[in-house]
């Protein structure tokens, strides 16, 4: 279930105002940036170096952090559905219907191994079972190439979580900057917005506004 959206006058916001910011956001987002520029923001553009452009400058990290995460996600698949076509079955737990006599036994037997301080027999077996099938796992990851594949995930995923922190730390100066960052938060999650990179656009409008205070 969703999450309710609480709108600026304090009530919940039902789905559909959600998804009506959101894909406000998504057409502000794809907007050519000129086209929704004040005169003012389009004569910062015409010098020689733009306040953002250091926001701009990301552009080739994040593609190439992107690319990066897709190769490994690519390498990853087929090396866990190779993985699924061997993986052994999970041992289960001992038996817990049992009959009188059965339950009899086993309470007596796990009465004497309690006053030896040995768990008892059934499930000492299981948790032996348990590590067999979890080394057979382990190898059959490094035999299929998950465990390779994994690794090459989580070093593309840091990456991509490093690129996405110093869009986050450089603050957007002018509109173009925050549609730099507004692309960026609604395209990187699949089915919602990087919340990170939200904030951080709204404490850059924040001190846009206040420095426009300050003239």
């Amino acid at each position: 279930m969703s999450k309710p959206t609480v709108s600026a006058a304090g009530g919940a916001m039902p789905a559909e105002g959600h998804k009506t910011r959101r894909a406000a956001l998504a057409l502000f987002a794809g907007a050519p940036a000129l086209a929704v520029l004040p005169g003012a923001a389009l004569a910062s553009t015409a010098s020689p170096v733009h306040p953002d452009a250091a926001l701009f400058a990301m552009r080739p990290a994040i593609d190439a952090a992107d690319s990066d995460l897709e190769a490994a996600l690519a390498a990853l698949n087929p090396a866990e559905e190779a993985f699924f076509e061997k993986e052994p079955d999970r041992p289960k737990p001992p038996e817990t219907i049992l009959s009188a006599e059965e339950r009899q036994a086993i309470d007596a037997l796990r009465a004497a191994s309690a006053k030896r301080g040995a768990p008892a027999p059934e499930w000492v077996a299981y948790e032996q079972a348990v590590q067999a099938y979890e080394r057979e796992v382990e190898r059959l990851h490094a035999e299929c190439g998950v465990t390779a594949a994994q690794a090459l995930e989580d070093a593309a995923q840091e990456a991509v979580n490093s690129v996405r922190d110093a869009l986050v730390d450089t603050p957007a100066k002018t509109l173009v900057g925050l549609i730099f960052k507004a692309r960026y938060a609604a395209t990187h999650n699949p089915d919602e917005y990087d919340e990170v990179v939200v904030a951080s656009i709204v404490d850059d409008l924040l001190a846009m506004a206040e420095g426009g205070d300050d003239d």
